[in-house]
């Protein structure tokens, strides 16, 4: 419960702020799959890496 409005907290999208350059020609990569695919650069970024390595005990296959 929230002292101030005596409600139970909601649920939070815990996400951490990721400060990072990249090349020019990654982020114009990033800008046309953006377009083309109609999402989010986060969404393209979080893909890209989950199709590269997995997640957590599921692991992309290395060759």
């Amino acid at each position: 419960m929230t002292t101030i409005d005596s409600k139970p907290p909601r649920k939070r999208d815990v996400a951490v702020q990721l400060n990072t350059r990249v090349s020019l020609d990654n982020r114009e990569l990033l800008d046309e799959v953006v377009a083309r695919e109609g999402i989010s650069l986060r969404a393209a970024v979080e893909m890209a890496i989950r199709s590269t390595w997995g997640s957590g005990a599921q692991k992309a296959d290395p060759s």
